[in-house]
């Protein structure tokens, strides 16, 4: 989950599907939870859509990132 800055308590609706094993970058500062149960290649597809120079990192498409449906489920 997505947060501001240092502030612990900025946590927002933003959500990453992490495509490499990154939990060492992460250092215990963020919320790891979840897992992509189906679908998988929708988020390589994303992944791989070419993007604006970091910091912004931003699709240079945005229409090509869009999802119609997702499904959330506290079980699979």
């Amino acid at each position: 989950m997505a947060r501001v800055g240092n502030d612990l308590n900025s946590g927002t609706s933003q959500f990453y599907i992490n495509l490499n094993d990154n939990r060492a970058a992460l250092d215990g500062k963020y919320t790891v939870f979840g897992k992509v149960i189906g679908g998988m290649n929708v988020a390589y597809t994303l992944g791989s859509l070419p993007v604006y120079t970091p910091p912004d990192g931003q699709p240079i498409t945005p229409s090509n990132a869009m999802l119609t449906s997702v499904t959330i489920s506290d079980s699979p």
